[in-house]
Order: C-alpha cells, then sequence, then structure tokens
C-alpha cells in the first residue's frame, strides 16, 4: 500500500478498524454497547484500591442529575483518587481534567495555545485514557475548540500510545508531530516510560521515527509516496515505515529530549493550575500529580481535596 504524507492518516488503532468505527467505540459519537465478562465496569476502577474503589462508585453517583447549584458544585468537584489533585472540566461524560497546556512560541496558522484534557476511557479490559487538545478561544479561553486527541494505555510505569486523531481540516500541517511532542514532553516531567502497543498507521510510524523511536520489527515495510515538492523545494525521496509492530523509544534521553525541542520549535508545555490552587497564585501542579494522572493509580503521598 502507498499512502500520502498527510496528517490525515496517522490516526491508527490497535485493532485496525476504520476511524469513524472506532471514534463511536470511543465516545465520539453514539456510545457502543458492550457486554464484557465484567460487566462493563472500566478497568480504571480496579487500580484504585479496595477503600478508593467504594469512593470512586461515590464520585460516579455524583454525576447524576442535580436540583441545585450546591449539589451541582458538589458533582462538578467529584474525581477518582488518581486525578484529585487535578481541576476538573465539566461532568458526567463530558468529564475531563486539565493536565497541561503547550504555548508556541510564535502564535499563527494551526498553532495557538492548546490545553491538554485527561478523559478516562471505559476500556473495561485495560486501563486507558484519552488526551484531548483543544484550542481555547476567547478573551477568557472558555470557548473550546478541539484540535484531536492521543489514545493511551496506562502502565504503573509507562504511557504506551494507542492511538491518535487529528481533526480532518487541521491534517498536513505538521500537527501530528507537535501532539506527539507534548505527550513525549509530559511522560519525561512524569518520569514515565514512553511505548507503544501495535502501530497499523505508517505515517504515525514514521513521526515515532522522528523522535528516535524504533521497530520491534521490520516484517512489514510499507513505502510512502512523498508529496509533490513546491516551487523552489527539492522533491523528497521516497520513504519506508514499518506497521504491525510495536515501537521503544530512543535509549538516550537526551537524544529524545532533542527531537521533543525540535517538534515544539520553541513552544513551552507547562502542567496546569492544580485544583487546590484557584486563590493561591495558580500554583501548577506537581510531576507526582501528573504520574498519578498518566497512569491513572494513586500514587501521590499528599492528595489535596478539590
Amino acid at each position: 500500500r502507498t499512502a500520502g504524507v498527510d496528517d490525515g492518516d496517522d490516526f491508527v488503532t490497535q485493532t485496525g478498524m476504520p476511524a469513524p468505527l472506532f471514534l463511536l467505540l470511543l465516545g465520539a459519537g453514539p456510545r457502543a454497547r458492550q457486554a464484557p465478562a465484567n460487566g462493563g465496569i472500566p478497568a480504571w476502577r480496579a487500580l484504585q484500591g479496595e477503600a478508593a474503589q467504594a469512593e470512586a462508585e461515590g464520585w460516579r453517583a455524583l454525576q447524576g442529575d442535580t436540583r441545585d447549584e450546591a449539589e451541582s458544585a458538589q458533582r462538578a468537584h467529584g474525581s477518582p483518587p488518581c486525578l484529585r489533585n487535578l481541576r476538573k472540566v465539566g461532568s458526567g461524560h463530558n468529564a475531563a481534567w486539565h493536565l497541561a497546556t503547550f504555548e508556541p512560541s510564535q502564535s499563527g496558522g494551526v498553532l495557538s495555545r492548546i490545553d491538554v484534557l485527561l478523559a478516562l476511557d471505559a476500556n473495561p479490559t485495560e486501563p486507558c485514557l484519552l488526551l484531548n487538545f483543544v484550542h481555547a478561544d476567547g478573551a477568557d479561553g472558555s470557548k473550546r475548540t478541539r484540535v484531536g486527541h492521543i489514545l493511551l494505555a496506562c502502565g504503573p510505569s509507562s504511557s504506551a500510545l494507542r492511538g491518535m486523531f487529528v481533526r480532518e481540516e487541521l491534517r498536513g500541517q505538521g500537527l501530528s508531530r507537535v501532539l506527539l511532542a507534548v505527550w513525549l514532553r509530559l511522560c519525561a516531567s512524569a518520569q514515565l516510560s514512553p511505548t507503544t502497543q501495535q502501530i497499523n498507521k505508517p505515517l504515525l510510524a514514521r513521526s515515532l521515527e522522528h523522535f528516535g523511536f524504533v521497530p520491534a520489527n521490520r516484517a512489514f515495510p510499507v513505502e510512502l509516496k512523498p508529496p509533490p515538492p513546491r516551487p523552489g523545494e527539492v522533491a523528497v525521496a521516497q520513504r519506508t515505515a514499518f506497521t504491525r509492530t510495536r515501537y521503544q523509544p530512543p535509549r538516550d534521553a537526551a537524544q529524545l529530549d532533542a527531537a521533543i525541542d525540535v517538534a515544539l520549535a520553541g513552544g513551552r508545555v507547562s502542567l496546569a493550575p492544580s485544583c487546590d490552587s484557584a486563590g493561591t497564585g495558580g500554583l501548577p501542579a506537581t510531576s507526582n500529580d501528573l504520574a498519578c494522572a498518566l497512569t491513572l493509580r494513586p500514587l501521590c503521598s499528599t492528595v489535596r481535596i478539590c
């Protein structure tokens, strides 16, 4: 198969199913019905501990309808233990937690301030989460426009890329590498090992190789057809990507960090204010808070109840 060089082809799923169907399963459209052996309980719940498990069920109960503003405020603050130190945005099926913000060195085109919002995934067999990337529009940042998302599997000390999506009208502008760089910088801040599950899309594979990731095997090469050169540009040679394989990060952390810096082009990734900092000058969340969130495990030594 020959694939065009376009971010539109960088949406990979572990199953290789078409993007529209996969988006339905992720909750971007009508929810798909599943009947797993465990009754459909999200896998992340089991990681919260026995005491926290009962509390997590209380968190679920808080997402129901409310009759007054006081109950609504309480409902908005309910969070599982692994996310308690992050500021919550929305409630119910729209609940997310503000994890970080990317500020580009120069705004223009598709690059402007991007907020990173963590959403829980209901995968019943493996703890997973979504990193939603949204433009914060308007003077107060209240209007949000979705840019794309990354689907991650959560290990005890690792964050594994499962899938990626960029809005169709924003593809072909190098945005996928920026979003990958933000994820990789967050992994570094949390001291987590970034890795992947099986990568099936050749353009996503090439983007990972840009950061120094190497395929576990090279049994399924795919030739990538380069785009036609623009006036004054030199034609790019045909490239090869390796699919149907996992990717591992470079052994040299400095090499990976340098590649992240190149992709961010001088932009800065900063952790979002923590849940208790609204009235104290906006103190950022800690790297420990970030590790709790990206692993979905309540590892935090200090819990600040929002």
